[in-house]
């Protein structure tokens, strides 16, 4: 079994566990913390979204949803994971279903130009609804930051594929 299939079951075990939504969330905040580090410290195979072309489909999939589906803040294309920050608005359907159209079209454009067949994404993910002004610019500074947490580059802005909305001023 894999480490990530591993934590996946023991994440499934505890959130079994869990009575309460703050200790449910405190169990997937923990998760996800776990995740996070062994995916930037491991760069686990396979690394697809670190060819310009794939990580140009993921790009353009995620803007073309912004002002239609969602409002598009922030996101971090690394070698083999996404992070992303948005708002869904007001008559959008439910964030998994927007997820769910997103990695199946890319998936499919993305094996188009890989010429394979089969999953393009793992079924993990992680979302998390931001409160606090001050937890959104964290999330914000976070997601643009992944590359260089991760030892890939010494200042964010060198990261091909970070995007933060204007809007923000970073």
């Amino acid at each position: 079994m894999t480490k990530l299939k591993e934590w996946d079951a023991i994440k499934r075990q505890r959130l079994e566990k869990a009575i309460t939504k703050e200790e449910k969330y405190k169990e997937q905040k923990r998760h996800f913390g776990l995740m996070d580090t062994y995916l930037d410290k491991n760069f686990n195979k396979p690394y697809w979204l670190r060819d310009n072309d794939i990580a140009a489909i993921v790009s353009a999939s995620l803007h073309f949803g912004d002002g239609k589906l969602y409002k598009l803040w922030s996101y971090c294309i690394m070698p083999n994971h996404v992070h992303l920050v948005i708002t869904t608005l007001k008559d959008a359907p439910p964030l998994y279903t927007i997820m769910q159209r997103h990695k199946r079209h890319t998936a499919v454009e993305c094996n188009k130009v890989l010429r394979r067949i089969g999953k393009f994404w793992t079924h993990e993910s992680y979302d998390h609804i931001v409160r606090k002004e001050g937890e959104f610019k964290r999330i914000i500074f976070y997601t643009i930051n992944n590359p260089v947490k991760a030892g890939l580059i010494k200042n964010w802005k060198e990261w091909k594929w970070t995007y933060v909305d204007p809007e923000l001023g970073f």
